[in-house]
Protein backbone atom coordinates (compact mmCIF):
# COMPACT_ATOMS: atom_id res chain seq x y z
CA UNK A 1 0.00 0.00 0.00
CA UNK A 2 2.78 1.84 0.95
CA UNK A 3 4.61 1.33 -2.17
CA UNK A 4 1.73 2.06 -4.23
CA UNK A 5 1.20 5.86 -2.55
CA UNK A 6 4.76 6.43 -3.59
CA UNK A 7 4.51 5.77 -7.15
CA UNK A 8 1.47 8.37 -7.29
CA UNK A 9 3.34 11.15 -5.75
CA UNK A 10 6.49 10.26 -8.36
CA UNK A 11 3.99 10.31 -10.81
CA UNK A 12 1.97 13.51 -9.72
CA UNK A 13 5.43 15.15 -9.40
CA UNK A 14 6.89 14.13 -12.69
CA UNK A 15 3.68 15.11 -14.50
CA UNK A 16 3.76 18.47 -12.71
CA UNK A 17 7.21 18.88 -13.85
CA UNK A 18 6.14 17.97 -17.31
CA UNK A 19 3.97 20.63 -17.27
CA UNK A 20 6.09 23.29 -16.18
CA UNK A 21 8.54 22.66 -18.70
CA UNK A 22 6.35 22.49 -21.47
CA UNK A 23 4.92 26.03 -20.23
CA UNK A 24 7.76 27.37 -19.70
CA UNK A 25 8.85 26.20 -23.30
CA UNK A 26 5.48 28.08 -24.26
CA UNK A 27 6.23 31.37 -22.80
CA UNK A 28 9.84 31.55 -24.32
CA UNK A 29 8.35 30.51 -27.95
CA UNK A 30 7.26 34.22 -28.74
CA UNK A 31 10.76 35.48 -27.67
CA UNK A 32 12.60 33.40 -29.51
CA UNK A 33 10.14 33.72 -32.55
CA UNK A 34 10.51 37.49 -32.13
CA UNK A 35 14.46 37.59 -31.90
CA UNK A 36 14.45 35.51 -35.08
CA UNK A 37 12.25 38.03 -36.69
CA UNK A 38 13.97 41.03 -35.65
CA UNK A 39 17.68 39.08 -37.13
CA UNK A 40 15.89 38.49 -40.10
CA UNK A 41 14.47 41.99 -40.89
CA UNK A 42 18.31 43.03 -40.20
CA UNK A 43 19.66 40.60 -42.84
CA UNK A 44 16.84 41.66 -44.70
CA UNK A 45 17.45 45.47 -44.85
CA UNK A 46 21.11 44.81 -45.64
CA UNK A 47 19.94 42.86 -49.16
CA UNK A 48 18.92 45.88 -51.35
CA UNK A 49 21.70 47.65 -50.27
CA UNK A 50 23.88 44.70 -51.09
CA UNK A 51 22.21 43.92 -54.27
CA UNK A 52 22.97 47.32 -55.24
CA UNK A 53 26.57 47.23 -54.88
CA UNK A 54 26.47 44.35 -56.42
CA UNK A 55 24.38 44.93 -59.38
CA UNK A 56 26.85 45.11 -61.77
CA UNK A 57 29.69 42.59 -61.32
CA UNK A 58 28.22 40.99 -64.60
CA UNK A 59 29.49 43.60 -67.02
CA UNK A 60 32.06 43.59 -69.24
CA UNK A 61 33.84 46.07 -67.88
CA UNK A 62 36.07 46.77 -71.40
CA UNK A 63 33.34 45.78 -73.79
CA UNK A 64 31.44 48.89 -74.95
CA UNK A 65 27.66 49.11 -73.79
CA UNK A 66 26.55 47.58 -77.07
CA UNK A 67 28.25 44.92 -76.88
CA UNK A 68 27.33 43.74 -73.43
CA UNK A 69 25.96 40.33 -72.88
CA UNK A 70 23.36 42.35 -70.89
CA UNK A 71 21.01 45.59 -72.09
CA UNK A 72 22.29 47.71 -69.91
CA UNK A 73 19.71 50.17 -70.88
CA UNK A 74 17.19 47.63 -69.88
CA UNK A 75 18.47 47.02 -66.00
CA UNK A 76 18.75 50.23 -65.51
CA UNK A 77 15.45 51.44 -64.28
CA UNK A 78 15.24 48.88 -61.60
CA UNK A 79 18.98 49.44 -60.65
CA UNK A 80 17.56 53.10 -60.04
CA UNK A 81 14.29 52.38 -58.68
CA UNK A 82 16.35 50.38 -56.01
CA UNK A 83 18.23 53.09 -55.29
CA UNK A 84 15.61 55.45 -54.93
CA UNK A 85 14.36 53.04 -52.27
CA UNK A 86 17.52 52.82 -50.09
CA UNK A 87 18.28 55.54 -47.28
CA UNK A 88 20.30 58.27 -49.23
CA UNK A 89 23.75 57.59 -47.49
CA UNK A 90 23.32 53.89 -49.04
CA UNK A 91 22.42 55.01 -52.36
CA UNK A 92 24.99 57.60 -52.77
CA UNK A 93 27.97 54.82 -51.82
CA UNK A 94 26.62 52.78 -54.61
CA UNK A 95 26.83 55.02 -57.30
CA UNK A 96 30.26 56.07 -56.31
CA UNK A 97 30.98 52.53 -55.87
CA UNK A 98 29.49 52.12 -59.47
CA UNK A 99 31.57 55.20 -61.17
CA UNK A 100 34.62 54.78 -59.29
CA UNK A 101 34.83 51.22 -60.67
CA UNK A 102 33.76 52.71 -63.80
CA UNK A 103 36.59 55.36 -64.13
CA UNK A 104 39.62 53.05 -63.36
CA UNK A 105 38.86 50.66 -66.49
CA UNK A 106 40.77 51.01 -69.77
CA UNK A 107 37.82 52.39 -71.61
CA UNK A 108 35.45 55.09 -70.74
CA UNK A 109 32.41 54.00 -72.27
CA UNK A 110 30.34 52.56 -69.69
CA UNK A 111 31.24 55.07 -67.54
CA UNK A 112 29.87 58.02 -70.21
CA UNK A 113 27.01 55.29 -70.64
CA UNK A 114 25.67 54.77 -67.11
CA UNK A 115 25.93 59.00 -67.23
CA UNK A 116 23.61 59.61 -69.71
CA UNK A 117 21.04 56.66 -68.15
CA UNK A 118 21.19 58.64 -65.02
CA UNK A 119 20.56 61.54 -66.19
CA UNK A 120 17.39 59.92 -68.45
CA UNK A 121 16.30 58.26 -65.00
CA UNK A 122 16.66 60.51 -62.38
CA UNK A 123 16.85 63.85 -64.33
CA UNK A 124 13.94 63.35 -66.64
CA UNK A 125 11.05 66.10 -65.52
CA UNK A 126 8.42 63.76 -66.95
CA UNK A 127 9.72 60.78 -65.18
CA UNK A 128 8.04 59.51 -62.05
CA UNK A 129 11.51 58.24 -60.82
CA UNK A 130 13.39 61.93 -61.09
CA UNK A 131 15.52 62.39 -57.89
CA UNK A 132 17.98 65.45 -58.05
CA UNK A 133 20.02 64.58 -55.04
CA UNK A 134 21.51 60.90 -56.35
CA UNK A 135 21.68 62.78 -59.81
CA UNK A 136 23.74 65.23 -58.14
CA UNK A 137 26.44 62.34 -56.60
CA UNK A 138 26.43 61.48 -60.61
CA UNK A 139 27.55 65.15 -61.32
CA UNK A 140 30.09 65.46 -58.47
CA UNK A 141 31.65 62.15 -59.42
CA UNK A 142 32.00 63.42 -62.75
CA UNK A 143 33.19 66.72 -61.81
CA UNK A 144 35.92 64.95 -60.31
CA UNK A 145 36.96 62.37 -62.79
CA UNK A 146 40.00 63.35 -64.15
CA UNK A 147 40.00 61.08 -67.02
CA UNK A 148 37.46 63.04 -68.59
CA UNK A 149 37.80 66.30 -70.75
CA UNK A 150 37.34 69.69 -69.54
CA UNK A 151 34.09 70.24 -71.61
CA UNK A 152 32.39 67.04 -69.92
CA UNK A 153 33.50 68.01 -66.59
CA UNK A 154 32.67 71.72 -67.01
CA UNK A 155 29.29 71.07 -67.91
CA UNK A 156 28.38 68.66 -65.22
CA UNK A 157 29.35 71.50 -63.14
CA UNK A 158 27.18 74.00 -64.50
CA UNK A 159 23.89 71.50 -63.93
CA UNK A 160 25.24 70.95 -60.20
CA UNK A 161 25.21 74.34 -59.72
CA UNK A 162 22.02 74.53 -60.94
CA UNK A 163 20.66 71.90 -59.27
CA UNK A 164 21.83 73.37 -55.71
CA UNK A 165 19.60 76.66 -56.40
CA UNK A 166 16.40 77.41 -54.94
CA UNK A 167 16.08 73.96 -53.13
CA UNK A 168 13.70 73.89 -50.25
CA UNK A 169 14.58 75.81 -47.79
CA UNK A 170 16.75 78.32 -49.24
CA UNK A 171 16.21 81.87 -50.49
CA UNK A 172 14.60 82.19 -54.13
CA UNK A 173 17.04 83.50 -56.52
CA UNK A 174 15.65 87.03 -57.32
CA UNK A 175 15.09 88.17 -61.20
CA UNK A 176 13.23 91.07 -62.45
CA UNK A 177 10.09 90.85 -64.94
CA UNK A 178 8.43 93.11 -67.19
CA UNK A 179 4.87 93.56 -66.78
CA UNK A 180 2.46 94.12 -70.33
CA UNK A 181 2.82 98.42 -70.14
CA UNK A 182 6.65 98.26 -70.04
CA UNK A 183 6.97 98.35 -66.21
CA UNK A 184 9.39 96.08 -64.45
CA UNK A 185 10.37 94.59 -61.09
CA UNK A 186 11.66 92.65 -58.83
CA UNK A 187 10.33 88.99 -57.82
CA UNK A 188 11.09 90.57 -54.14
CA UNK A 189 9.09 93.30 -54.24
CA UNK A 190 6.24 90.85 -54.33
CA UNK A 191 4.44 91.00 -50.78
CA UNK A 192 2.13 88.23 -49.67
CA UNK A 193 2.51 85.70 -47.48
CA UNK A 194 3.05 82.79 -49.93
CA UNK A 195 3.82 83.82 -53.70
CA UNK A 196 3.17 81.05 -56.64
CA UNK A 197 5.67 81.39 -59.34
CA UNK A 198 4.35 79.73 -62.34
CA UNK A 199 6.68 79.71 -65.58
CA UNK A 200 4.94 78.93 -68.76
CA UNK A 201 4.55 79.48 -72.19
CA UNK A 202 0.81 80.07 -73.38
CA UNK A 203 1.39 77.54 -76.42
CA UNK A 204 2.23 74.91 -74.71
CA UNK A 205 0.17 71.96 -74.54
CA UNK A 206 1.38 70.91 -70.73
CA UNK A 207 0.81 74.71 -69.69
CA UNK A 208 -2.59 74.73 -70.79
CA UNK A 209 -3.32 71.99 -69.31
CA UNK A 210 -1.87 72.87 -65.51
CA UNK A 211 -3.35 76.46 -66.42
CA UNK A 212 -6.59 74.86 -66.44
CA UNK A 213 -6.51 73.25 -63.45
CA UNK A 214 -5.21 76.03 -61.60
CA UNK A 215 -8.12 78.19 -63.36
CA UNK A 216 -10.77 75.57 -62.20
CA UNK A 217 -9.88 75.17 -58.83
CA UNK A 218 -11.71 77.53 -56.16
CA UNK A 219 -9.27 76.90 -53.57
CA UNK A 220 -7.07 79.00 -55.19
CA UNK A 221 -9.58 81.64 -56.55
CA UNK A 222 -10.43 82.12 -52.85
CA UNK A 223 -6.89 82.55 -51.47
CA UNK A 224 -5.77 85.25 -53.66
CA UNK A 225 -9.27 86.96 -52.86
CA UNK A 226 -8.41 86.90 -49.50
CA UNK A 227 -4.40 88.18 -50.10
CA UNK A 228 -3.34 85.16 -48.90
CA UNK A 229 -1.13 84.56 -51.69
CA UNK A 230 0.07 86.21 -55.09
CA UNK A 231 0.26 84.22 -58.64
CA UNK A 232 3.52 85.22 -60.44
CA UNK A 233 2.94 84.17 -63.83
CA UNK A 234 6.19 84.59 -66.28
CA UNK A 235 6.30 83.92 -69.64
CA UNK A 236 9.94 82.45 -70.44
CA UNK A 237 10.25 82.76 -74.23
CA UNK A 238 11.57 85.44 -76.34
CA UNK A 239 8.73 86.24 -78.78
CA UNK A 240 6.88 89.06 -76.57
CA UNK A 241 3.89 89.43 -79.03
CA UNK A 242 2.87 85.20 -78.29
CA UNK A 243 2.75 86.19 -74.72
CA UNK A 244 0.52 89.52 -75.85
CA UNK A 245 -1.58 87.73 -77.46
CA UNK A 246 -2.88 85.47 -74.74
CA UNK A 247 -2.61 87.69 -71.86
CA UNK A 248 -6.77 87.75 -72.39
CA UNK A 249 -6.82 83.95 -71.38
CA UNK A 250 -4.92 84.28 -68.06
CA UNK A 251 -7.20 85.07 -64.97
CA UNK A 252 -6.98 88.68 -64.32
CA UNK A 253 -6.17 88.02 -60.62
CA UNK A 254 -2.58 86.98 -61.32
CA UNK A 255 0.10 89.06 -61.76
CA UNK A 256 1.78 88.34 -65.71
CA UNK A 257 5.21 89.25 -66.54
CA UNK A 258 7.37 88.15 -69.42
CA UNK A 259 11.60 87.83 -68.92
CA UNK A 260 12.29 90.86 -71.48
CA UNK A 261 16.01 90.39 -71.54
CA UNK A 262 16.00 86.38 -71.46
CA UNK A 263 17.91 86.98 -67.88
CA UNK A 264 16.45 83.58 -66.68
CA UNK A 265 17.02 81.30 -69.05
CA UNK A 266 20.82 83.18 -69.91
CA UNK A 267 21.13 83.09 -66.06
CA UNK A 268 20.00 79.88 -65.58
CA UNK A 269 18.87 81.29 -62.43
CA UNK A 270 15.83 78.92 -62.27
CA UNK A 271 16.52 75.35 -63.66
CA UNK A 272 13.15 74.87 -66.21
CA UNK A 273 14.17 72.33 -67.70
CA UNK A 274 10.81 71.57 -68.80
CA UNK A 275 7.10 73.78 -68.54
CA UNK A 276 5.42 74.76 -66.88
CA UNK A 277 7.41 74.95 -63.98
CA UNK A 278 6.23 75.77 -60.47
CA UNK A 279 7.49 76.94 -57.12
CA UNK A 280 5.96 77.77 -53.81
CA UNK A 281 7.78 80.52 -51.72
CA UNK A 282 7.11 81.75 -47.98
CA UNK A 283 6.67 85.37 -47.23
CA UNK A 284 10.86 85.91 -47.15
CA UNK A 285 10.92 84.58 -50.34
CA UNK A 286 12.39 81.34 -49.10
CA UNK A 287 11.17 78.17 -51.29
CA UNK A 288 9.00 75.68 -49.75
CA UNK A 289 8.27 73.31 -52.66
CA UNK A 290 10.48 73.57 -55.96
CA UNK A 291 9.20 71.90 -59.63
CA UNK A 292 6.56 70.83 -57.95
CA UNK A 293 2.92 69.39 -59.88
CA UNK A 294 -0.14 71.51 -59.16
CA UNK A 295 -1.55 68.34 -57.49
CA UNK A 296 1.01 68.70 -55.17
CA UNK A 297 1.31 72.15 -54.53
CA UNK A 298 -2.53 72.03 -53.72
CA UNK A 299 -2.26 69.48 -51.30
CA UNK A 300 0.49 71.62 -49.58
CA UNK A 301 -0.55 75.17 -49.66
CA UNK A 302 -3.92 74.67 -48.95
CA UNK A 303 -3.32 72.58 -45.78
CA UNK A 304 -1.05 75.65 -44.38
CA UNK A 305 -3.91 78.48 -44.82
CA UNK A 306 -6.54 79.06 -42.98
Amino acid sequence: MYLSAWMVIVFLALVAIGYFLVRQHRLLEPLADAQATRASLKKNRKQPFAEAMHFWDTLDWNTPSGQQPVSIAEDFPRYGALLNALPYAEAEKAIVSLLKKAAHKERLDLYRYFVVLSKEYWHNPNAISTNERLYAVVLRQVVQCNRLDSYERKSAQETLDLLNRNNPGNLAEDFIYTTWNGKRYHLYTLEAPYTLLFFYNPECHACQRVLEEMKQDKRLTKAIQHQELTVLAVYIDADEQVWKNHLAEMPSTWIHGYDKHQQITLKRSYDLKAIPTLYVLNRDKRVLLKDASWPQIASHLFQSLP
